[in-house]
């Protein structure tokens, strides 16, 4: 009895720690009966976890209340609870994640493991139950989870190239979407390889990124330059940060492509430096011009009335020649620098290419084939016709040139409709339509440091006495005051193809010139006086330059006329006002000092509306526009002119002969 007291004891005992173990359990616990599924053990954390209270006979069938889902969507039955399969099964269940939805209307997560209970034959007889309350953390998982789906997203979609290296073995960690299309690559060329196959470049800017870090200093907007997969270069600015990705120290390195933005900056370089140099071959032209109209203009007087057998006739046939030559030199550089005065009309440019194409096989050796290929619909261009020459002429001798060997040129016209400027011109195009001339040759080809210079005034690659080097600056001239651009593609060893866009003429200017066509041009190369040039007015000439106004001062007079003569704007006037009524034209340059041609213009019309006026000039920054702002009585002369020209110009102006 003693005994079995005792045990009782130590029963009650063990009893009293479990219930008290059971209790500060800190998840819910039950154990149920076998088979019967009957409650035998219930903790307070149960009832809390499971939001209610049991009912007084809990067993496994009090589950059938709560509504349960598998990771797939389905409910679980009475049977697919973890206790219930332990009970029935003897199955151990560990750590079952399940979506609850409890009776209130919430929503949760319970984590449930059960296991079975046996006696010591081995005999099912009871199942226990542990679970907790897994709703908190399950939100911050998923709240994490899409965290990181939306970091991912904005990494792999950024604008931005970016690239995540590990630094400690410079392998690729990620890459987004815009990095590998920077640069030509595909994910699986990126992930998990090392720099070092993206090249050189990367391995030094990692490598002085690093450094820079390392010390303590910013690793941002560095400016570099990059080789894409493709070996096409790239202009990219770099920035690296560090950071941590798990237990691994990584680079985040971000870029900007700068190439565009480099390449249109080094063509507004260009394009201000030929600006420049267009302005000073301007200036060149002024000065040499006004010096070749008393060369050329005395040299003409001289000849007239010599005999070809006179001593002096060759000498000074010699010298006209020469001042005609630096007189082509002189609009060569004109029309580079986009100040020569023009005569346009609406003109067919396949007309013009055909016209030319017998010229043009006289300028190439025989070894090279030329050949041209006519757009109908290149349709027409208000142009001079001296300027198509020009540029079709140059661009043929530079494919001459480039092809000692013997080759091949074609010529071709086309028509092309620009929705927006057309990418890679020298010259910007604006939205329109164009005719194209294109001259394409089988030559040498270019480097980019010739290409960059080929269009400066007196830059030649062709030896000593082959040329000038100005053929291609005319062209970039001409094109530029045509309002049209260039487009040149070459390569070493592979030809060159220059392109020229033109505006073709709208119907209206083709109607223009169809009536300029039906009035006549009176001929003008006579180097004799034509008696009609005689005349006896008065005629004012204002210059500025003395040997000019001279030599204008004994052309007029030898035919009759009355010459008064003033340096500058203000002698004019005061000319003017001693004359009066006598003076029946004014001569005047456009570019003197203290007062200027069109200034000038302006003081005589506010006393003497009526009077001609002939302005001559050989440069001016406005002569683009001075034929469509002459006013009713007034003209122009450009220079270099003879003085057959001036007595022409002038008899025009004044009318028949009184």
């Amino acid at each position: 009895s003693l005994e079995n007291a005792r045990l009782y004891t130590d029963l009650d005992e063990e009893r009293s720690r479990l219930q008290a173990v059971i209790k500060q359990v800190p998840a819910g616990l039950i154990i149920a009966e076998a088979p019967s599924g009957r409650f035998l053990v219930a903790n307070d954390k149960a009832r809390e976890v499971l939001r209610q209270s049991l009912l007084s006979a809990g067993s496994v069938a009090e589950y059938a209340q709560y509504l349960g889902f598998h990771p797939d969507g389905r409910s679980y039955t009475s049977e697919e609870w973890p206790l219930a399969r332990a009970l029935q099964s003897g199955e151990t269940v560990s750590a079952e994640e399940i979506e609850m939805l409890w009776a209130d209307g919430a929503q949760g997560w319970l984590s449930a493991s059960a296991a079975p209970i046996r006696d010591a034959q081995g005999r099912l007889t009871a199942a226990v139950i542990v679970f907790q309350d897994i709703t908190e953390r399950k939100r911050r998982e998923e709240a994490l989870q899409a965290s990181e789906e939306r970091f991912s997203k904005a990494f792999k979609n950024n604008p931005t190239p970016m690239a995540v290296i590990r630094s400690q073995d410079w392998t690729f960690v990620d890459a987004n979407e815009r990095f590998l299309r920077l640069l030509g690559y595909t994910a699986s060329e990126i992930h998990g390889h090392y720099a070092i196959e993206l090249g050189t470049w990367f391995m030094a800017l990692l490598d002085e990124g690093g450094k820079r870090l390392a010390a303590g200093e910013p690793f941002r907007d560095e400016e570099f330059t990059a080789s894409a997969k493709s070996r096409e270069p790239k202009a990219l600015l770099a920035s690296i940060e560090t950071m941590l990705i798990g237990a691994d120290t990584c680079y985040l390195a971000t870029f900007v492509d700068v190439t565009e933005r480099k390449q249109v900056e080094e063509q507004l370089r260009q394009s201000q430096k030929m600006e420049a140099v267009g302005s000073l071959a301007g200036g060149i032209a002024h000065d040499f011009n006004n010096l070749l109209t008393a060369i050329n203009g005395y040299c003409e007087l001289a000849l007239m009335g010599k005999k070809a057998t006179s001593r002096d006739f060759k000498y000074l046939r010699a010298i006209r020649s020469s001042g005609e030559r630096a007189a082509g030199l002189t609009r060569q550089l004109l029309a580079f620098s986009r100040k020569e005065i023009l005569t346009t009309q609406v003109l067919g440019l396949n007309a013009i290419v055909a016209e030319m194409e017998d010229m043009l096989r006289r300028l190439i050796e025989e070894n090279v084939e030329i050949k041209t290929r006519l757009d109908p619909e290149a349709g027409s261009v208000k142009v001079d016709k001296g300027q198509i020459v020009q540029i079709l002429m140059n661009l043929v001798v530079n494919a001459r040139d480039a092809m000692p060997g013997g080759g091949r040129i074609l010529v071709e016209t086309g028509k092309v409709h620009l929705e927006k400027p057309a990418p890679d011109t020298l010259l910007e195009t604006t939205p329109g339509t164009y005719a194209v001339l294109t001259v394409t040759d089988t030559g040498t080809g270019m480097t980019a440091e010739v290409k960059a210079k080929i269009f400066e005034p007196f830059f030649t690659t062709k030896t000593v006495g082959r040329g000038t080097g100005l053929g291609l600056s005319v062209v970039y001239g001409v094109v530029s005051q045509l309002g049209g651009g260039i487009d040149l593609q070459t390569e070493p060893g592979r030809g060159t193809t220059f392109r020229i866009y033109l505006p073709q003429a709208g119907e209206e200017a083709r109607e223009e010139a169809r009536e300029e066509a039906r009035e006549e041009v009176p001929d003008a190369t006579e180097r004799e006086y034509p008696e009609s040039c005689r005349g006896n007015e008065t005629i004012l000439v204002v210059e500025d330059e003395n040997t000019i106004r001279k030599f204008i001062r004994l052309a007029l007079t030898t035919q009759g006329y009355r010459v008064l003569d003033a340096r500058n704007g203000v002698e004019a006037m005061r000319l003017l006002a001693q004359a009066g009524q006598q003076i029946n034209l004014v001569m005047t340059d456009l570019i003197m000092p203290d007062m200027g041609g069109r200034e000038l213009a302006e003081q005589i019309r506010a006393h003497r509306p009526g009077l001609p006026l002939l302005y001559t000039s050989g440069y001016s920054k406005d002569l683009e526009n001075l034929r469509e702002t002459l006013a009713k009585s007034e003209y122009f002369l450009s220079k270099p002119f003879g003085p057959v020209d001036l007595a022409r110009k002038v008899r025009e102006i004044l009318g028949p002969t009184r």
